[in-house]
């Protein structure tokens, strides 16, 4: 996997979060609140779990996910979701739990990145 990619890609997220009025503003911080209650806890258990996903499982949930993250310009760990989407079948145990490890550190950096961006995402 390539790491040049960026933890977060900011004209992504400013796209989304770059919001000056409080409405804006809140419903960000609800966007922000599902990233962190619904797309974290979903990939720590693909990284605690990943045995029982089989080839096209896995292939269908790292792309719902991969699209998730993608779009709010998590970068990197969407560069690691691709590999595990497309290739699971190919990796060995070894390989893909580097990879979910990579991904999983990945997006915490990404919620780390986009929160000093913009430190009104703060929980």
């Amino acid at each position: 996997m390539d790491s040049s990619q960026p933890i977060l890609d900011v004209s992504l997220a400013d796209q989304w979060f770059a919001e000056d009025d409080e409405q804006s503003k809140e419903d960000a911080r609800r966007v922000v609140g599902m990233l962190r209650t619904d797309l974290e806890p979903r990939l720590n258990a693909l990284c605690t779990n990943p045995s029982q996903l089989t080839a096209a499982s896995a292939e269908h949930e790292f792309h719902r996910v991969r699209g998730a993250v993608g779009s709010f310009g998590f970068a990197r760990c969407a560069a690691h979701l691709l590999v595990l989407e497309k290739s699971w079948g190919q990796l060995d145990e070894a390989q893909r739990d580097e990879e979910l490890k990579a991904a999983y550190s990945a997006f915490t950096a990404g919620l780390q990145a986009l929160v000093a961006r913009f430190p009104y995402l703060a929980a």
